[in-house]
């Protein structure tokens, strides 16, 4: 595969480097092989990360679609759900296929992240290699991409697979359009319109890539000036018009899903704050990928504390830095290309359009830092050209910033290790954070340290006393102390308070079990019954309700909600439950069968073989 060859304006170099000459293949591949080896040692001690309690639970350990792998069932829930406020079916596969493989050992879902982070360098590598003709610039880039700190949330972060995935499919996408535009064809178009179709199935943050499409033909494929015919951005547009069409029913999906899960809350981020946070968050990102210090998992958004001279500045800065870009278009075109690409992939996720309450997050940046690192890396190298032993001097200054990158990255790993190390450190370097103390507090909690937990659920009301989060945690807490009038009254205000359909219905089946705890059995009803309005695949809350049926002697009712339990998540409970249901109606032989499938998944599960022993003598036949 060839790209369009490119003029020399912005890739002169001098003879002597012969880049713009195919390097020999055999150092091509060696520059790959130490791309990819570098990454993967960069990322080794992911093996001995666990799974942390921030979106790891809905996407994996307590994601029972996900716990039961590969099957027709799940991969037509795959592309129907709208979980977690996204439609991205290809990130659903890839759990299902890594719980598949790997079950709950954290090492090879963390593994599978690494393996399509290290690919994503050398995509990348390989795009900026075909399409510009130069290769140590193209390498540098890939380089400091592979080990910077801004990716490790991307790669760390189990839930964050829907970003690594992503953005493979985002970078097929960039190398078959150059496979296309040396020869279009509707085949060729059909490959780049499928390689675009995956991204957005694993995440819709790939919508600008029609928009990128159109930098690509200004640099580094120059598709605007053919035989002298000048600029045809009408006609470069118009053959994007497919791909246009994709992103409007991407974006009008994704809305739904974030809509439906209460992802999307206009009324607490007014449109005047949203513009004011995008600015800023322009500068910080700026200025994580320069010097990326202080990350955190979370930021906390900054509200009403922003001040008018922050927002200036920032947009200044951005103001300034277009200026230039466009001035040097012709003589760099690598400026105007790399730093449009920087501020348009940002648009989905620059806060325009508020989703969750964070201000800003390290893997936005995952996919928009390329731009700024071939700005960096192109700038570098037109500068070293003009110097004696320049090309020496550009080697070591991009092996020392790549070394110092990856300490970097290998510190910042180590706060991932668990979920007490990494919501600590985001305290640290963070303030007004009630999200980080919400989870540190769950973390301790969780490890028995309930008097080091709850400072930080005081903590977390007294910065937001809306903070959903933290009333849900305070209620297990005080359940955890005894006390389950005050449980429930948490419980409450964390419904009322929040707008997700997860925390919601959560909230609903706790209350259902306190109130079936104390035996005021309707009350237990309608929680479980609201909590499974709100989502239906919930095996436990379907199990308990039908408990409670039985318990009441309505057997058919008890019935219909012990098997939707089982075809959520079948559990040797579960089993038990419907095998009590059917000796009841009298359905005997039915009974045995469900007691002998609850012994299948739990061979020694005592109660399944006393229930099918009595079964077996007269006494226990009907």
């Amino acid at each position: 595969m060839q790209f369009v060859s490119t003029s020399a304006a912005g890739t002169a170099v001098s003879a002597q480097e012969g880049e713009l000459h195919p390097a020999p293949r055999r150092l091509t591949l060696l520059l790959a092989l130490l791309l990819a080896v570098a990454t993967f040692v960069v990322y080794l001690p992911l093996r001995q990360h666990g799974f942390i309690n921030y979106d790891d639970n809905y996407y994996v350990t307590q994601n029972f679609h996900v716990w039961s792998g590969l099957t027709w069932k799940n991969l037509a829930w795959a592309f129907t759900t709208f979980d977690v406020a996204n439609w991205h079916p290809l990130t659903w596969i890839s759990h299902e296929l890594d719980f598949q493989l790997f079950g709950l050992n954290a090492a090879g879902h963390h593994q599978t992240s690494v393996i399509l982070h290290a690919l994503n360098a050398l995509l990348l590598f390989w795009a900026l290699r075909l399409g510009t003709r130069r290769l140590w610039p193209s390498f540098a880039v890939a380089a400091l991409f592979a080990v910077h700190p801004l990716a490790v949330q991307s790669v760390a972060w189990v839930a964050e697979r829907k970003n690594v995935l992503c953005t493979t499919f985002w970078l097929l996408s960039l190398l078959t359009y150059g496979w296309y535009a040396k020869q279009p064809s509707w085949k060729r178009y059909l490959a780049v319109a499928g390689s675009f179709a995956l991204a957005l199935m694993s995440k819709p943050m790939a919508v600008t890539l029609p928009c990128v499409l159109l930098l690509v033909d200004f640099w580094p494929l120059q598709r605007y000036e053919k035989n002298g015919a000048g600029w045809r951005l009408g006609a470069r547009i118009l053959e994007k018009l497919p791909l246009f069409v994709m992103c409007a029913a991407s974006s009008w999906i994704t809305l739904r899903a974030q809509t439906f899960e209460g992802a999307v809350n206009p009324a607490s981020f007014p449109p005047g704050l949203r513009a004011e946070n995008a600015l800023l968050s322009y500068a910080r990102y700026l200025g994580k990928i320069f010097w990326p210090s202080k990350l955190a998992i979370v930021y906390p958004h900054p509200r009403w504390s922003i001040q008018l001279w922050q927002v200036a500045l920032a947009g200044l800065l951005l103001a300034v830095i277009t200026l230039l870009a466009l001035r040097d278009r012709n003589r760099r075109p690598y400026l105007a290309a790399g730093w449009f690409y920087f501020l348009g992939t940002m648009v989905p996720v620059i806060g325009l359009v508020q989703v969750g309450s964070q201000a800003m997050a390290d893997r936005y940046a995952y996919i928009p830092m390329m731009g700024i690192l071939i700005i960096a890396v192109w700038l570098a190298a037109d500068v070293v050209s003009s110097l004696r032993r320049g090309r020496l001097a550009g080697v070591a200054a991009a092996s020392c910033v790549a070394l110092i990158l990856a300490g970097s990255t290998i510190r910042q790993e180590s706060f991932w290790k668990d979920d007490i190390a990494l919501f600590s450190h985001a305290l640290e370097v963070t303030s007004g954070n009630n999200v980080a103390h919400d989870l540190l507090g769950l973390a301790l909690a969780q490890s028995g340290r309930l008097d080091a937990a709850a400072p930080h659920f005081y903590a977390a009301l007294e910065i937001n006393p809306r903070d959903e989060m933290a009333h849900a945690n305070f209620g297990y807490f005080r359940l955890a102390q005894g006390d389950a009038a005050g449980a429930a009254q948490q419980f409450k205000l964390a419904i009322a308070n929040t707008g997700n359909r997860h925390m919601a219905a959560q909230m609903y089946a706790d209350l259902g079990a306190l109130a079936w705890k104390r035996r005021d059995i309707e009350a237990a009803k309608s929680s479980y019954i609201e909590s499974l309005r709100l989502m239906p695949d919930q095996y436990r809350a379907n199990l308990n309700l039908g408990l409670m049926f039985y318990e009441q002697g309505d057997w058919g009712e008890a019935r219909r909600y012990v098997e939707q339990s089982i075809a959520i998540f079948p559990t040797s409970a579960g089993y038990l439950a419907l095998g009590r249901t059917l000796h009841a109606e009298g359905r005997d032989a039915e009974a045995a069968a469900a007691y002998g499938r609850a012994l299948v998944l739990t061979p020694d599960f005592s109660l399944a073989q006393q229930e099918l022993r009595a079964l077996m003598t007269p006494q226990g036949a009907r």
